[in-house]
């Protein structure tokens, strides 16, 4: 009986939540809130000031990743991501999310670097 109850419930469990995979990308980054809504990703790190080479990094090895990975469900939806420091006073807005990871996934390190540069306002 234990054996059969276990093969219904393995195949329900197996499903990835897009959210999880999206926080297992950003966990390195130890961000004191990760929130999603509407398609806009809010991460407020635990900085006192986000500076452009943490915010290109939460991008290039947190947000992006799932994207170039597939693991495109985790991010498929989001079209704004807001990386703010501590007190949520200042950091980057990317604009177009997903999208700016998969137009930077072929391109060479300099060129990516000003895709996303393009992509970025000021908080």
């Amino acid at each position: 009986m234990k054996y059969i109850l276990s093969l219904v419930f393995v195949p329900m469990i197996s499903f990835a939540d897009p959210t999880n995979e999206l926080l297992k990308a950003l966990s390195p980054w130890d961000a004191l809130s990760i929130t999603e809504k509407n398609g806009e990703l809010l991460i407020v790190l635990n900085e006192n000031r986000v500076t452009s080479d943490i915010f290109y990094s939460v991008i290039d090895t947190g947000f992006c990743i799932p994207a170039w990975l597939d693991e495109k469900k985790a991010v498929e939806n989001i079209k704004k991501v807001t990386v703010l420091n501590k007190h949520s006073h200042q950091g980057y807005i990317l604009t177009n999310g997903v999208e700016s990871c998969n137009e930077r996934a072929d391109k060479k390190n300099k060129e990516s670097k000003l895709l996303l540069a393009f992509r970025t306002s000021l908080y």
